[in-house]
């Protein structure tokens, strides 16, 4: 007996299989990862028969080919809700060894509710199906159309519909064998001696098991980046996505160390020290310096692990473990250090004469180990629930954050991550603005000016003030706006949303020289 392989049949596996190859537009492949494909057997004495197949679209490619021994008369593909008439056959005898179709809009199947009127389709089905044969009178290229609960129907030559029951809503659960997760569907290629199970994700889920999330208020580059980088290529081989992104870094890396040393020069002398601001600056250029780095080592790895360039597992399982944990709290310390900042700005406005300096150097300190110290212990639980996971179908390689057992644990995080995002910027917002109601009242009282005019002069004069804050606001409110609009990405097949609201957030940090320092007469006699 004679096992064969998929592509052939027979008793000596002497006959080969008909060989399918569906082709996908360009908007097809960014919003699908897989097609089914429904084949339909015609019978004298019977209603039709349907058997289903899953063929899985590869990544970055824009064709599927799959091999079936089924005798069928109708080939139908399916994308999400949408049904497309793929093959006709036209007589017996016609049956090749190979077809080749191109998936375009033309041969979709029309819903019903595109071709006849509201009225009509809310009849009651049987009633409703009497009106089928309107649409072929109408339009004779009309090739086929379905109700999406019971009919997939064809035209023929004499313009009326031949209709036929077909199961749209399928339940696919790998008769009770489910082990697909995040309420995934289980699909076979066979209803007995299966040979092949593909989990068919919800949206915003991918993976083998679907065991992989979007969720855009964590985002990280494995996710978005993973299945845009091809392994065992070089990097000249590698996908648009990959080199732009690649540029992009490597940009943000030059203007990130430019911009981080510029700042340790202005700030290195005891003189633009004397106040504690001064402080807080030397330490967060050191900190924009380790952030730009971290970053740009991210990718770097990323790109190398998944080219299977590194193989170690200890350089995969500290890069999983350390990596996002490092380069997140670094930017938390970063944001916190902007809003300290803010405070100590509107202290000093408030108080006047009476802030003291050297107290206030003393506290500064502190506040900055106190900073460091609580960023890192609200992120500590961060390494334990992440993973490595290798993929070998797919040759990938895995770091995944598995909160499925500890869900408060996940709601704390998601709020630190909000919080850590939001609260800086709305403390630098609203102590500039505080400044010029102070600085504008005590001018106004003096010079006993109407105290609207007061307010317009201080902010001429203290326009960096105001700049800075709504600079890193505006910056900030992408990265906000995003979770809250798309709480997951719909698609690995298009990073470029994700990718916009992941480097967003870089972008302070970047240019906090020419926030703080360039607006800023004093601080640029210190260059």
């Amino acid at each position: 007996m004679c096992v064969c392989p998929l592509r052939f049949f027979g008793d000596r596996c002497q006959e080969e299989n008909l060989r399918v190859e569906i082709i996908l537009g360009k908007k097809l492949i960014r919003d699908a990862t897989l097609v089914f494909a429904h084949f339909i057997t015609i019978h004298q004495d019977k209603q039709p028969t349907s058997i289903s197949v899953l063929p899985i679209i590869p990544f970055d490619q824009t064709n599927v080919v799959f091999h079936t021994s089924i005798e069928f008369h109708l080939l139908f593909g399916q994308v999400y809700q949408n049904y497309y008439l793929i093959y006709l056959r036209q007589s017996k005898e016609e049956l090749f060894n190979k077809i080749v179709i191109d998936l375009i809009p033309s041969s979709r199947c029309l819903y019903i509710r595109e071709l006849l009127p509201d009225e009509i389709v809310n009849f009651h089905p049987l009633r409703c199906a009497k009106h089928y044969h309107t649409p072929y009178r109408e339009d004779s290229n009309l090739t086929c159309f379905h109700d999406l609960e019971t009919f997939m129907c064809l035209g023929n030559n004499h313009h009326r519909a031949n209709c036929f029951n077909f199961h749209f809503n399928s339940k696919y659960d790998c008769q009770g064998n489910n082990s697909c997760l995040n309420d995934a569907q289980c699909f076979q290629d066979l209803p007995q001696w299966p040979t092949m199970t593909v989990c068919v994700c919800a949206e915003c889920f991918y993976g083998k098991l679907c065991q992989f999330s979007m969720e855009t208020i964590r985002l990280s580059l494995d996710p978005i980046l993973t299945y845009h980088i091809r392994p065992r290529l070089s990097f000249s081989r590698q996908s648009t996505a990959i080199k732009i992104t690649a540029g992009l870094i490597l940009f943000m890396y030059v203007c990130g160390v430019l911009s981080g040393l510029l700042f340790m020069v202005t700030f290195c002398t005891k003189t633009s020290r004397k106040c504690s601001i001064g402080v807080y600056l030397l330490f967060l250029s050191f900190i924009n310096l380790l952030l730009i780095h971290m970053l740009a080592l991210k990718f770097i790895f990323l790109l190398l692990i998944q080219m299977q360039i590194i193989h170690q597992q200890w350089i995969l399982q500290g890069n999983c473990l350390f990596g996002d944990f490092i380069l997140r709290t670094l930017l938390n310390i970063d944001y916190w250090l902007n809003a300290c900042i803010a405070i100590e700005r509107t202290l000093n406005f408030a108080m006047g004469l009476k802030f003291n300096q050297i107290k206030s150097q003393r506290i500064c300190k502190w506040i900055i180990v106190i900073n460091v110290i609580v960023n890192i212990l609200t992120r500590l639980t961060n390494p334990f629930h992440r993973n490595v996971i290798e993929d070998k179908d797919n040759e990938r390689t895995w770091c995944i954050i598995n909160y499925d057992s500890h869900l408060k644990l996940q709601q704390f995080d998601s709020i630190l991550i909000v919080i850590n995002y939001l609260c800086p910027f709305v403390i630098h917002l609203l102590s500039s603005i505080i400044i010029i109601l102070l600085v504008a009242r005590s001018r106004s009282t003096a010079n006993r000016e109407k105290f609207s005019k007061q307010v317009r002069r201080q902010i001429n004069q203290h326009y960096h003030l105001i700049i800075s804050p709504f600079i890193l606001v505006i910056l900030a409110l992408p990265r906000l706006i995003i979770p809250l609009i798309y709480r997951y990405i719909k698609s690995t097949n298009d990073p470029w949303p994700a990718l916009a609201g992941y480097f967003v957030s870089f972008i302070p940090p970047i240019l906090t020289f020419f926030i703080f320092v360039l607006p800023s007469q004093t601080y640029k006699q210190y260059l």
